[in-house]
């Protein structure tokens, strides 16, 4: 085993550093006639978002499948992974791509471990980065929509979109100091698609599919994925 942080596995070992940054930035201002245009409270997003946040607030475990395209400003071709998810309330979140490597990513309170698929495993305990907490706590209210949590982080902002109940949500981090300018939420019945955008012009787009809200809890070998 090794400490430390891989390049492999499509981009994932950059996206936990993307990740770990979000404890870390501050929103600058966004281009016109964006969702950005559009402040929201908690409060409010409760009521304009209700159908969704019930949705996933009754689900223990969301499951589907995700492709990431991330763009850097100074390589002109977008790197891709895809892959499938599982999002477990109050567990973690566990990102396995299949291309264009096999690898896993999971996500806890405790630890964010990255595994290759030639059994290489990097680990970031929050011992070590006490952002992993914050990390897990981002990512746990983006995918439930707990509106409470990230206003405690994030200036909220969030409009309709022309599709029958379908919405975005803007968040633009209260705190100074990081690399990322902001983060856009949408989805409908639940999160369809989060893109991240750096200060430096680097977008981290993932868009998830075919994702399946279940009340059931983890089985005993997705239980091991995680510790």
């Amino acid at each position: 085993m090794k400490n430390g942080l891989g390049a492999g596995g499509g981009g994932l070992g950059a996206r936990i550093l993307a990740a770990i940054g979000f404890a870390l930035v501050i929103g600058s201002p966004a281009a016109a006639d964006s969702v950005f245009d559009h402040p929201a409270t908690a409060a409010q997003l409760e009521k304009d978002l209700a159908p969704a946040a019930a949705t996933l607030r009754k689900a223990r475990t969301l499951r589907g499948a995700y492709r990431q395209d991330k763009k850097l400003h100074e390589v002109p071709k977008p790197l891709v992974a895809e892959g499938t998810f599982l999002f477990a309330r109050d567990v973690g979140i566990l990102w396995r791509t299949a291309t264009p490597f096999a690898s896993e990513l999971a996500i806890t309170r405790d630890q964010i471990v990255q595994r290759e698929g030639d059994g290489t495993t990097f680990r970031i305990a929050a011992t070590q980065q006490p952002g992993v907490r914050t990390v897990a706590g981002i990512f746990f209210a983006v995918f439930a929509l707990d509106f409470d949590a990230l206003a405690s982080q994030f200036e909220l902002f969030s409009r309709p979109l022309q599709a029958p109940g379908s919405w975005e949500l803007g968040l633009t981090p209260r705190a100074a100091g990081g690399p990322v300018r902001d983060i856009v939420v949408t989805g409908r019945k639940q999160v369809d698609r989060v893109r991240m955008t750096g200060n430096d012009g680097d977008v981290t787009d993932i868009g998830l599919r075919d994702a399946r809200a279940s009340p059931d809890p983890l089985t005993a070998d997705e239980q091991k994925l995680f510790r």
